[in-house]
């Protein structure tokens, strides 16, 4: 990753004029004060009234970077951020604890990947969906939220399509899983809503979090035996395992 995509890495204050633009992570943060007035949201630090353009402190925008244009693909799936630092701690938060107020801010993030840049490429975009239960039990779908409010960021012009739902109403989390245990897990997961509106059609599918990558391979194979005619993944995060 390359650090000089960072925010004040200097450490200066907010109200200090900085060298040139401001950072791709900072500018993707946009003003939530509807929400929460003034705070990090990855620390929950009271920001002064200069930071009002921002909702990442520049602590935390420092501990997390972008993936460089070269970094932003790998083995087949596009990702904008690695799954480290106050930034994913907040992510974490969003999806297991149920605190949206960063909902827009991951959204902007994720709009910057080019595949929600590219325009007549898709047909359609989907999200990898939650288990039934964990979907009652958050009450929502944190990837699908997240895929919805990113396309609704970027202005994207492919409409959105409920294209998946899990096989079974239950199942073991990836998380904590080692790589062949992961691919085991998804094997046979997913099930096609409408296959007359998948077939022939080029896909988007986004997920929040990759890590070996299994779980959007089972998806994207799932589409494909539909009849869709091409599957392009994108994430959030990249995660190590």
């Amino acid at each position: 990753m390359d650090p000089t995509r960072t925010a004040d890495e200097g450490g200066r204050a907010c109200n200090e004029p900085g060298p040139g633009a401001i950072s791709p992570v900072m500018s993707a943060f946009v003003p939530l004060a509807d929400l929460v007035p003034g705070a990090c949201i990855g620390c929950d630090v009271r920001l002064p009234p200069t930071c009002n353009d921002t909702t990442l402190c520049p602590a935390c925008a420092a501990a997390s970077p972008l993936f460089t244009p070269e970094e932003r693909r790998a083995r087949g799936v596009w990702a904008v951020a690695a799954f480290t630092g106050p930034l994913a701690a907040a992510y974490a938060r969003y999806k297991d604890a149920g605190e949206l107020r960063g909902l827009p801010a991951f959204a902007r993030l994720l709009a910057t990947a080019p595949p929600l840049r590219a325009r007549g490429v898709y047909d359609a975009v989907t999200a990898v969906p939650a288990f039934a239960v964990r979907r009652f039990v958050r009450g929502f779908d944190p990837a699908g939220a997240l895929a919805r409010a990113a396309v609704a960021a970027a202005g994207f012009d492919a409409p959105w399509l409920r294209g998946l739902r899990r096989a079974k109403r239950w199942g073991r989390r990836q998380r904590g899983l080692r790589a062949a245990e992961r691919r085991r897990n998804v094997q046979a997961g997913f099930v096609v809503r409408d296959a007359a509106a998948v077939a022939g059609a080029r896909l988007l599918l986004v997920d929040d979090v990759v890590t070996t990558g299994a779980t959007l391979a089972a998806a994207r194979r799932a589409l494909l035996d539909a009849g869709a005619a091409a599957v392009d993944r994108l994430a959030l995060f990249r995660a190590d395992l």
